[in-house]
């Protein structure tokens, strides 16, 4: 545990020396800004710039803006733009050190190969989630500002579902990064694997058990308890999967030679 506490401590060095925890927590402040920003005002924009008259008849009916329009657009940032990221920031974080050798010297130091992996993964886990709370917390403060109305059951499962989506993206890029010989192959197993889930799940069937389903804003929902319920497969899929990835990346590196 002492070792474990160490290096989680030494991970957390190396992401603020690298801006590595720095550039996340602005992508993702930007992202709580800039969405209920965008929901409350797009309508307007697009009237201003709009000067076909025929074109400006048909804005008139365009609907109202609701507190939901900027749900909708915050989960569509952090599901696109929001996850790339996530895989950008964690793709090396052990292909770059089995490269450079930094991992040779901390591992012949008597740390077990098991406790490295996952003190990189807590971690990357407490990297994000401080990103994440912080671009929520930007979010509801102006999703309240804009609209008077900001959190409700239907709508506060959702924060949860994506959350559990990203770890488990953290022990797939862990996985890949493990394997992996260097980080070009790794952003490329992780990329891969996303978009392979991109597109599975635009089968019906398949899409009800993808861990995926949960990155998008889940409305409506009328209570927690029927999200759970609702949502079970991801959910279960998500956990199994993370805990498999993760107990196959210990497997294979203590297998490897570094």
């Amino acid at each position: 545990m002492r070792i474990l506490w160490i290096l989680i401590k030494k991970e957390w060095t190396e992401a603020l020396r690298s801006k590595r925890f720095l550039s996340l927590v602005v992508l993702f402040v930007f992202f709580g800004l800039l969405s209920p920003l965008t929901a409350r005002f797009m309508n307007d924009i697009v009237k201003a710039l709009v000067t076909d008259p025929s074109v400006a008849e048909i804005t008139k009916y365009m609907p109202e803006p609701t507190y939901l329009d900027a749900y909708r657009q915050i989960f569509k940032n952090f599901s696109q733009m929001g996850v790339l990221i996530i895989l950008l920031v964690f793709m090396g974080m052990v292909s770059t050190e089995k490269s450079k050798g930094t991992a040779v010297l901390v591992l012949t130091k008597g740390v077990p190969r098991g406790t490295f992996l996952v003190a990189k993964f807590i971690s990357a886990l407490v990297v994000f989630l401080i990103s994440y709370g912080v671009s929520i917390g930007i979010f509801l403060y102006y999703t309240n500002l804009l609209f008077g109305k900001v959190l409700d059951s239907s709508t506060l499962p959702s924060f949860f579902f994506f959350g559990l989506f990203v770890i488990f993206m953290i022990a797939l890029t862990l996985f890949c990064s493990t394997l992996a010989k260097s980080t070009g192959q790794s952003a490329l197993m992780v990329v891969l694997t996303y978009f392979l889930l991109s597109i599975l799940s635009a089968v019906p069937q398949l899409k009800a058990y993808l861990p995926n389903t949960l990155s998008a804003f889940n409305y409506p929902l009328s209570d927690a308890a029927n999200a759970l319920s609702q949502y079970q497969g991801p959910i279960l899929s998500s956990l199994v999967l993370t805990a498999f990835f993760m107990v196959g990346a210990i497997m294979i590196f203590r297998k490897q030679e570094i």
